[in-house]
């Protein structure tokens, strides 16, 4: 796996639990 990825990977597993809690708050 390149550095990019690694990268893209942890930005999107740390998103993930905050977009979940936006959606959350929104509905």
């Amino acid at each position: 796996m390149t550095q990019e990825g690694v990268i893209k990977f942890q930005l999107d597993w740390q998103a993930g639990p905050v977009i979940a809690c936006a959606l959350r708050a929104t509905l």
